[in-house]
């Protein structure tokens, strides 16, 4: 693991980690799942969830694949 992505793992939120479980526990997920999944557990909106996601993204831990509607996620360091 790269320098910079154990310095975000470092810089995590609770609520991140709980998007990553999902995601490191699947290896490959749609977004569209991913917040299923997730409101199924929490009473978040796909907005909020979304927000996270882009942060997951940005410090570089999630890499997304858009395939025409769907976006898939996936870890960073596959």
């Amino acid at each position: 693991m790269s320098e910079s992505i154990q310095n975000s793992v470092q810089e995590i939120t609770p609520s991140e980690w709980e998007l990553m479980r999902i995601v490191w526990t699947k290896g490959k997920i749609y977004s569209r799942e991913l917040i299923d999944l997730l409101q199924e557990k929490r009473s978040w909106s796909d907005s909020t969830i979304k927000t996270l996601l882009r942060r997951l993204v940005k410090k570089g831990l999630l890499t997304t694949e858009k395939k025409r509607t769907a976006v898939s996620l996936h870890r960073n360091d596959q």
